[in-house]
């Protein structure tokens, strides 16, 4: 099943909201390490409410550390980025899929990653920066379900 993950989150709201989108759906979430917040149920509680005792959630205390965890589970990732080389709405995605969405202030620079051929983006105006993460987040959730046909009946 498709999975998300939250790249070194600074936003304990987007959070909280992604878990609770992640719970809903019956969708794997990942968190990677360090955050910007201390993670405590109080600083997710309200956009998460009662769902984050229903989640499927792995912590990873660093991008190494993710990495090492997806090595051998043949998990494809699609990188969700302002400068994703394609639309969403154009990429086929895989039941082995982890979407993962950078960081609210600036995506995923300063990472050192081979794997960004697999990098989708959410078309906007010329005059627009960007989406909420979790507004983002969830769009792309919306999308690679409708494609899997796998919304929880």
């Amino acid at each position: 099943m498709i999975q998300l993950a939250l790249f070194e989150p600074e936003i304990p709201q987007n959070v909280g909201t992604t878990l609770r989108l992640a719970s809903c759906m019956g969708l794997g979430i990942h968190i990677i390490e360090p955050c910007g917040f201390v993670w405590s149920n109080k600083h997710l509680k309200r956009a998460g409410m009662d769902y984050l005792e229903k989640v499927c959630l792995l912590r990873h205390d660093s991008w190494e550390s993710f990495l090492k965890y997806t090595q051998n589970k043949e998990q494809r990732l699609v990188f969700l980025d302002v400068k994703g080389r394609k639309s969403y709405t154009d990429f086929s995605f895989r039941d082995t899929d982890i979407i993962i969405a950078g960081r609210e202030g600036n995506g995923f620079s300063g990472l050192d990653y081979p794997f960004l051929k697999e990098s989708i983006r959410i078309p906007l105006l010329p005059d627009r920066r960007s989406l909420n993460v979790a507004v983002s987040i969830s769009m792309v959730t919306g999308e690679a379900l409708r494609q899997k046909n796998a919304f929880p009946s």
